[in-house]
């Protein structure tokens, strides 16, 4: 069976297609795209590019957008469950997943049993958010994946956490 997960954010969508066999469950594929504030039409072109996949089932999360499909929808949470269910088939979970977004930043505290146990938001200020770490890669010429790429074996600057024009000055001496 063929389980496709959309999740429309406040700046993107994502998207995995998982192949599940009994309590087997294979990746196929994952998508990620920004939709400049038009997460329609980036759900239509996105299926475009998968048009000629067979999908069994479809479950949409997300904020206020997932109400305007016509498709099951389930809670952040519950996504983030089956993620994790099907990450770590050997019960070997984290303690946290963080979730950072282009509003909020969530994190999402685990039970031994992978279970989310809490969830615990920051979404006073965007300089938590993904949007706002996006800005600063784009002010210093990096992709995602490149910051990704480098935070795995770089060293970290220190920078303030607390207040975006703090960061945004950091980031910009550093």
């Amino acid at each position: 069976m063929k389980t496709l997960g959309i999740c429309f954010g406040t700046s993107t969508i994502q998207a995995v297609l998982v192949r599940t066999s009994g309590s087997a469950v294979e990746i196929v594929s994952t998508h990620r795209s920004v939709h400049d504030g038009n997460p329609g039409g980036a759900l239509f072109d996105y299926l475009d590019l998968i048009k000629e996949i067979s999908i069994d089932r479809i479950a949409v999360t997300g904020r206020a957008f997932r109400r305007s499909v016509a498709l099951t929808s389930i809670s952040e949470p519950q996504a983030v469950e089956y993620a994790l269910f099907a990450t770590y088939p050997s019960g070997d979970f984290p303690d946290a997943v963080i979730s950072s977004g282009g509003e909020t930043q969530l994190v999402y505290r685990l039970t031994k049993n992978g279970a989310v146990g809490a969830v615990h938001s920051g979404n006073k200020c965007a300089s938590g958010s993904g949007e706002f770490f996006l800005q600063q890669l784009r002010r210093i010429g990096l992709t995602l994946d490149e910051a990704v790429a480098l935070a795995a074996g770089g060293t970290p600057c220190k920078i303030a956490g607390r207040c975006s024009v703090f960061c945004k000055s950091d980031c910009t001496h550093a």
